[in-house]
């Protein structure tokens, strides 16, 4: 897979995966409209079931509480002297006209009997011509209500403007609009806390229910109050919603959640994608290079041992001890290089299986540190370099795996003697906290970049020093390290700035068992 083909793919996902994110939000944006329009249908539903219902209550609150009697002892009205009238009554009204009042009702039902100057008296009728012994008949049900004498079918109710003010704030008190709007409400669905009031017809509160009365005079649910009196009304109801926008977003809770969880399933599976791909692609690069520095490193001792056969086969060259010798001495130093580099594919083979276990026992650091260093230091001499010790630890003893720990120490030291260019400095230092003992290897090379920092301890990377072959590894050394301190529940850090040096901190607790 070429680097060209995987920024194509790269970008050909990124675009289809904006689309259908696109997609999905204006999808996600029509659903909560279409859920806002929804519930503004239904509270217009509600308001207009209230109003209606409201009214026809009020009328009948309205007679109830303006004096009409229960006269069950008087005298029928169907009795000889009693005579049915139909009456025409002029009313006091505090405008420039008069209105008219007609009475009249049926017998059908149940009836609510009184004298008609007692029930004139009471709706504020004046210059009666009632007589005193003509009697009103009144029907109340839950529909409608008929006022009147024996024949006449109907009521016909026009209230003057003086009467319906004076009842407007004793309506207003009673506890029914609270009700019967919350009733309303959740017939159509709506379950969310509403503010409401009514208001006269300069947008003035008469009474309501709220908090905020701004937001409530602003309110686009808006209904008559009285929406079938005959002379119209002037009254108001207006319901303000102040969870509106979160109650809406709840409604479509389901689909929100799972279109925003579709989209970030899509992005992940998109990221852990491309990041597989790049991930498989930086895999191939680092196992060629791998292939070519193990075939180059194998390839060197091999050829040396090769030569060194050959000049021992020569007779002329072989005659001499001293000459013999020397091949031999080589041979045995490339065989014993060879391996070494056997045995570090080897260990990276072992501790990367599931099962592989350390085998823990008490030991002294400084004495593996040591160690680690006598097997370096004819390296290090051989490069005309020099390497120091300051172990001031006093508490050393702790449980580790010993072949481990020292090929660790080996490998770090091996580092810094490879990476210093001339005259290697190598200081190894020890000291302990409360919480355990650290091991610092510092030394004065070539450094590591930042860049580098973030990757030495991945498998086969390698600091890169502008030939691959100038030095010589495989690019396991440092990611064994780190596991084998990691499974001894300490951990490894770098400190280094490009060429000034490096240092390398490895710390193990004391409850490392």
């Amino acid at each position: 897979m070429t680097e060209r083909f995987i920024k194509i793919l790269i970008v050909s996902s990124i675009l289809i995966i904006s689309s259908l994110i696109a997609v999905q939000i204006y999808w996600i944006s029509n659903a909560i409209e279409l859920k806002k329009s929804q519930f503004e249908q239904n509270v217009f539903k509600a308001m207009l079931n209230f109003t209606a219902k409201y009214e026809r209550l009020e009328n009948a609150y309205m007679f109830q509480n303006r004096g009409v009697y229960n006269h069950l002892n008087q005298p029928s009205p169907h009795s000889k002297n009693a005579k049915p009238k139909f009456k025409t009554y002029s009313l006091e009204s505090d405008t420039d006209y008069n209105r008219k009042r007609h009475l009249s009702a049926n017998t059908d039902k149940d009836q609510i009997q009184e004298p008609s100057k007692e029930l004139a008296k009471r709706y504020g009728i004046k210059d009666s011509t009632i007589a005193s012994s003509s009697w009103a008949h009144i029907n109340i049900n839950d529909s409608s209500i008929s006022v009147g004498g024996d024949s006449l079918p109907n009521i016909i109710l026009t209230d003057a403007d003086s009467a319906e003010e004076n009842q407007t704030k004793k309506k207003m008190n009673n506890p029914l609009i609270d009700s019967l709007l919350k009733v309303e409400l959740k017939n159509v669905g709506i379950s969310t806390r509403f503010e409401y009031g009514v208001f006269d017809k300069y947008n003035f509160p008469i009474w309501g229910k709220f908090n905020d009365i701004s937001r409530l005079i602003h309110s686009s649910y808006a209904a008559n109050l009285y929406p079938a009196s005959i002379f119209g009304s002037d009254k108001i109801i207006k319901v303000f919603f102040p969870n509106q926008k979160s109650y809406i977003l709840k409604e479509t809770g389901l689909i929100l959640l799972a279109s925003i969880g579709l989209v970030f399933l899509i992005i992940f599976i998109f990221y852990k994608s491309i990041s597989t791909i790049i991930k498989q692609k930086q895999l191939s690069v680092i196992k060629n290079d791998f292939i070519n520095n193990m075939t180059h490193e194998l390839k060197t001792p091999i050829s040396t041992i090769s030569i060194a056969c050959e000049a021992l086969n020569d007779p002329d060259v072989s005659s001499s001890d001293d000459t013999r010798k020397s091949f031999t001495n080589i041979i045995v130093e490339e065989n014993k290089r060879l391996g070494e580099m056997v045995e570090k594919v080897l260990k990276n083979a072992v501790y990367e299986k599931s099962d592989f276990k350390l085998k823990l026992e008490l030991d002294d650091i400084h004495t593996i540190v040591s160690k680690a260093i006598n097997n370096i230091e004819m390296q290090v001499k051989r490069n005309e370099g020099l390497i120091s010790k300051n172990l001031n630890a006093t508490s050393t003893m702790f449980f580790v795996d010993k072949l481990h720990i020292f090929n660790v120490f080996l490998n770090i030291l091996d580092n810094a003697n490879k990476y210093s260019p001339e005259k290697p400095e190598i200081n190894v230092s020890t000291l302990n906290d409360e919480k355990g003992i650290y091991i610092s290897f510092k030394d004065k090379g070539i450094g590591i970049s930042k860049e580098s920092q973030r990757k030495i301890f991945e498998k086969f990377y390698r600091v890169p020093t502008g030939n691959i072959h100038d030095v010589k590894g495989f690019g396991l050394g440092l990611n064994y390290a780190f596991n084998i301190v990691k499974k001894h529940g300490g951990e490894i850090t770098v400190l280094s700035e490009k060429n000034k040096g490096s240092e390398f901190i490895i710390f193990i607790p004391n409850n490392n068992i």
